[in-house]
């Protein structure tokens, strides 16, 4: 950690640098099984544990999901028919 350190970031642990090389990776689009083999975990760890999404591509999730409310309520209109609700 001394190059770390050095550089001013001391503070970052080993698991901050791994979950950074993750989500800078899933950021690039570089093919997540990849980053799993370089990280030495499943796909499914490596996706759920160390790539955080970034705040942009959350709100672009919402946002689309906002924007498409006969979406919404299709889902919610069949699921209640499957659940004999009304």
């Amino acid at each position: 950690m001394l190059i770390v350190a050095s550089i001013g970031l001391g503070w970052a642990s080993f698991q901050v640098m791994r979950r950074t090389h993750s989500t800078l990776m899933n950021k690039l689009q570089v093919d997540p099984k990849l980053v799993a083999d370089q990280l030495g975990h499943t796909l499914d760890l490596n996706q759920n544990v160390y790539t955080i999404p970034e705040l942009g591509r959350r709100r672009e999730a919402v946002n689309q999901l906002e924007a498409a409310p006969n979406l919404l309520m299709e889902y919610f209109g069949v699921r209640r028919l499957l659940l004999g609700c009304k």
